[in-house]
């Protein structure tokens, strides 16, 4: 539900994106036509409304690049999930087939418990890493949480 959510929430602040970078340029020319028919106090309030723009644009881009960031590290902890459900049941049948074959062949026995040690660490290592709840992603600033809410 939650990747869904972040991804709903990107798709927004990409379109409020693309409706600003419509509105720019139709502030920057109607500044100029102001400036052109020297109506300064006009020309102040497009520039000042650009700058303004310009500014939401740029808090906007930083919270959409905070999602994709929070969205991948959140696939990230999934598919690691993936990995040690996948390498537990492994494991056991590895660590089974080594049993069987330690008086038969006490070599392959060896690199058997060898391949299952790598594996069981690579179990224990990914769900220690990945159990952790703090995700490590900041937000630009309180627009950018204001945004995400």
């Amino acid at each position: 539900m939650l990747p869904n959510d972040l991804m709903h929430k990107q798709e927004q602040l990409t379109q409020q994106l693309n409706d600003l970078k419509c509105v720019m340029p139709k502030f920057s020319k109607k500044g100029v036509r102001t400036m052109e028919n020297r109506e300064q106090a006009r020309a102040n309030i497009y520039a000042t409304e650009l700058g303004e723009i310009r500014k939401v644009k740029k808090m906007l881009f930083h919270a959409s690049l905070a999602l994709q960031s929070v969205s991948i590290r959140l696939n990230t902890v999934s598919e690691m999930g993936d990995l040690v459900t996948v390498l537990s049941p492994a494991t056991t049948v590895l660590n089974g087939i080594r049993s069987e074959m330690g008086s038969i062949m006490p070599e392959t026995s060896q690199e058997l418990d060898n391949i299952g040690s790598i594996l069981s660490e690579i179990c224990s290592t990914t769900s220690s890493q990945y159990t952790d709840n703090s995700i490590g992603v900041q937000a630009a600033n309180e627009a950018a949480l204001k945004i995400l809410e």
